[in-house]
């Protein structure tokens, strides 16, 4: 089931979207300045062996780069909480969690961000360590 979920920060120029089309599932970080952070969170068709972008499409993650933990169903905005983590007024990051466990990271000029389902760092996911 496709879907496009929008999270406000609480200062209302951040914003997280998450954005599943049926073949992979990414998130965005937006602030007053456009979008500053992406990663990969995980794909739900197979994985091809090479990274291949399709134009106006988010890609896949290649399969070397993929974990082979089975990925979480996300099926509302519920299903998911975000850890908005600021320093003085500075957005540092932001978490997304899902089943108490931490999915993704992501942090202004950080493209890509960090992703539970990343298994090596690669250019849609880096590996959460």
């Amino acid at each position: 089931m496709a879907f496009e979920f929008f999270f406000e920060s609480p200062r209302p120029a951040d914003t997280v979207v998450v954005h599943n089309d049926n073949r992979t599932v990414w998130a965005y970080l937006r602030t007053s300045d456009g979008i500053v952070g992406d990663v990969s969170l995980f794909s739900l068709e197979a994985a091809p062996d090479e990274i291949a972008p399709e134009r106006g499409r988010p890609p896949l993650n290649a399969a070397r780069h993929c974990s082979p933990e089975a990925p979480p169903v996300i099926e509302r905005p519920d299903d998911l909480e975000l850890r908005w983590v600021y320093e003085e007024e500075r957005l540092v990051s932001v978490e997304i969690v899902v089943d108490d466990r931490a999915l993704a990271r992501l942090a202004p000029g950080a493209q890509p961000g960090w992703s539970r389902f990343a298994a090596v760092d690669g250019p849609c996911a880096r590996a959460m360590r």
